[in-house]
């Protein structure tokens, strides 16, 4: 499960996302994906049906942050 999209701001910003997993599921694992390679994850955890994702952009560009979970 993929959840939806942020835009991270440059220069040292934050962003954080969550993917949710089906009711009656839990998390087993997941990650996130950038669309770039200047975000650094900085927290990657489970939490109730979710998988949250925290990056920082180090970069001088805008990137997304994507997270997804692995529901069992």
């Amino acid at each position: 499960m993929y959840g939806a999209s942020v835009t991270v701001q440059g220069n040292r910003d934050h962003g954080i996302v969550y993917a949710e997993c089906p009711a009656g599921t839990a998390p087993t694992g997941g990650g996130g994906v950038t669309s770039g390679y200047d975000i650094f994850f900085t927290d990657s955890y489970a939490s109730g049906n979710a998988w949250y994702i925290r990056g920082t952009n180090t970069g001088s560009r805008s990137q997304s942050l994507t997270a997804f979970a692995l529901c069992q």
